[in-house]
C-alpha cells in the first residue's frame, strides 16, 4: 500500500482506517491524497464469494434457485440473495457469514412471491444486533403480518448491507 507524498504505510491498515473510515485494502491499493481521494485497485477485504451451500435456510423443502453472495469491505458485509422453491413453512430465515454489530437492528424492502403469485407491496428482511439469522418477511408488517403460505412456490430476492461485530 502506497500514499503518496513520500509517506508509506505497510500493513498498517488501522491507521488509514481512522484517516479514511475504511478498514481494510488489498497491498497493491493506491490512494492519493490532495484535494481529493483517487483510489487505485481494489477495496474489498473479501472479494465476492457464493456461501450459499454454507447458509442454513428454513422454508423451503426444495429449490428452483439457491443464490446468496457476499463481499466485504472491512466491517461492512453487503449480501445479495435470490432463493426461490417449494415452500414448506410459514417463515423464510437464512444464516449469513458474520454477527451482526451488537448496535445495529437492521430492516428493509424485499421482493416477495408467495404460493406463485408475486406480491403487489414490498416484503420486509430483518437482522437483529449479535445475530447472524436474516428473517425475510411476506409483508412490511413483518411477524405482525400475512404469513408465508407453506405450500407452493416461495421466493424473496433482494440486497442489502449490515455492519459485522
Amino acid at each position: 500500500m502506497r500514499i503518496l507524498g513520500n509517506k508509506t504505510l505497510e500493513k498498517d491498515i488501522d491507521r488509514l482506517a481512522v484517516l479514511l473510515n475504511f478498514w481494510k485494502r488489498d497491498s497493491d491499493t493506491v490512494i492519493h491524497t490532495q484535494a481529493n481521494v483517487v483510489i487505485d485497485g481494489k477495496v474489498y477485504t473479501v472479494d465476492t464469494t457464493d456461501y450459499s451451500s454454507l447458509s442454513t435456510i428454513t422454508g423451503f423443502s426444495a429449490y428452483t434457485t439457491k443464490q446468496i453472495y457476499y463481499m466485504t469491505l472491512g466491517k461492512l458485509v453487503f449480501v445479495k440473495f435470490n432463493l426461490v422453491g417449494t415452500s414448506n413453512t410459514t417463515t423464510l430465515n437464512f444464516t449469513l457469514p458474520f454477527t451482526a454489530s451488537s448496535v445495529t437492528f437492521n430492516v428493509g424492502e424485499v421482493r416477495v412471491e408467495d404460493n406463485g403469485v408475486f406480491q403487489t407491496g414490498p416484503g420486509m428482511w430483518s437482522l437483529n444486533g449479535s445475530s447472524t439469522t436474516l428473517s425475510v418477511w411476506l409483508t412490511w408488517q413483518g411477524s405482525g403480518g400475512t404469513a408465508w403460505t407453506a405450500s407452493g412456490t416461495k421466493a424473496a430476492q433482494g440486497s442489502f448491507m449490515y455492519w459485522a461485530a
